[in-house]
């Protein structure tokens, strides 16, 4: 880890798990971000989660995703762009529902192997996340 990502500040909190249903898309345990401006190394950092997640899981990374906003952060981090990892076309975001709304509409509409691979999924890490929308986030 670079000597600046040690400056990088944290931020954390925990949100209640709630459990995947026909209506309601899984919700997530913990939400961790992590800021700092442009060098300080959140890229660097989340690489080093990713093999210490191998490396405790003994090589394997089932239930690991790493996605990214941009293509250009997809290159970085090396992940998929986060409407690859939901399979989801361009432009599924509707403005007009309610954040939560449109998170349980696009859920419904996904087909059983995206659901199966969303409810085994045990880390999400996102790199850029500060240029991902709110209403992306709640679909996440």
């Amino acid at each position: 880890m670079s000597n600046h990502a040690k400056n990088a500040r944290f931020s954390c909190g925990a949100i209640q798990r709630r459990p995947a249903n026909e209506e309601n898309p899984p919700s997530v345990e913990e939400l961790v971000c992590l800021r700092g401006g442009g060098g300080v190394g959140r890229t660097e950092l989340l690489q080093l989660v990713v093999q210490l997640y191998r490396h405790i899981r003994e090589g394997n990374s089932n239930g690991l995703q790493v996605a990214a906003p941009t293509g250009v952060a997809v290159a970085v981090c090396g992940g998929v762009p986060m409407h690859v990892y939901l399979r989801l076309r361009a432009g599924f975001l509707h403005e007009t529902l309610s954040e939560m709304d449109d998170a349980k509409r696009i859920y419904k509409a996904m087909e059983g192997g995206t659901r199966c691979k969303l409810a085994h999924t045990a880390l999400v890490l996102v790199d850029e996340v500060s240029i991902v929308s709110s209403r992306m986030l709640t679909t996440l």
